[in-house]
């Protein structure tokens, strides 16, 4: 059980950074691929990011029941509450951007609002969280070794 829950976990985790990661790679793509239809490329990108807003929201939520049932299985540990609380941490993120800011946004843009400092506010803070949740996807990457590792130990004792 305690490799079954660490294998979710890990597999879950990096694919959910790898998306991340690629979709910023894609969206910014997309944008210098169309430099002369903007508007076209905003239509695609809202639904880019409707996908990828509910892919990383069931990503998050394995990763964090996964990582619950690895430390209820394992028992007291600084690592795996460490990882659960990055995890948590992802997951606001990913809740906020993909729950909140990326619906607000494809509202707004849907009713020509693109160009409001509204729109730019929030977009700029749907960055940030976004950068923000990168961040800690790879942290936990340096979390996750020894996660493991001491999941071993525990249950070996």
């Amino acid at each position: 059980m305690r490799q079954i829950v660490g294998s979710i976990v890990l597999v879950t985790w990096a694919m959910w950074l790898g998306s991340v990661v690629a979709i910023a790679i894609f969206i910014q793509a997309l944008f210098v691929a169309m430099p002369h239809d903007k508007s076209l490329a905003g239509d695609v990108a809202a639904g880019i990011f409707a996908m990828f807003g509910r892919y990383q929201l069931i990503a998050a939520c394995v990763a964090v029941v996964a990582a619950f049932a690895w430390r209820i299985r394992v028992g007291s540990s600084r690592t795996l509450m460490l990882l659960f609380v990055l995890l948590m941490i992802a997951s606001g993120g990913a809740a906020a951007f993909s729950g909140m800011m990326t619906p607000q946004l494809n509202r707004m843009r849907a009713n020509g609002e693109s160009q409001t400092p509204q729109f730019r506010r929030l977009h700029g803070l749907s960055m940030v969280t976004g950068a923000g949740e990168a961040a800690v996807l790879l942290a936990i990457g340096f979390v996750l070794p020894s996660a493991l590792r001491q999941g071993d130990q525990k249950v070996g004792k």
